[in-house]
């Protein structure tokens, strides 16, 4: 990597991907769906609650049967009866 790449990297007002990172932390506060609330109503600050998530999810399993079962049970789990959000897993 150039210095200038590197350097255009580690200003966050010249980084391009900088305005994701800003996308992102409008629509983690954003209220949506029938319960009418946002990712940081359960999970308050993202940069302490989701610290060390991008290094497991999404998480890939072997197709086989049991990770199949595994899969489903997952996705049928209830929704919670005071947000109708389903609870994370």
């Amino acid at each position: 990597m150039t210095p200038e790449t590197q350097a255009i990297q580690n200003d966050d007002t010249a980084n391009p991907g900088m305005l994701w990172v800003l996308d992102g932390e409008t629509l983690w506060k954003a209220k949506a769906g029938a319960a009418n609330m946002a990712c940081a109503d359960c999970h308050n600050d993202a940069r302490a609650s989701m610290k060390g998530v991008a290094a497991r999810y999404p998480r890939f399993r072997q197709n086989t049967r049991s990770s199949r079962q595994s899969g489903a049970a997952r996705q049928s789990v209830p929704r919670t009866k005071s947000t109708g959000v389903p609870p994370c897993l």
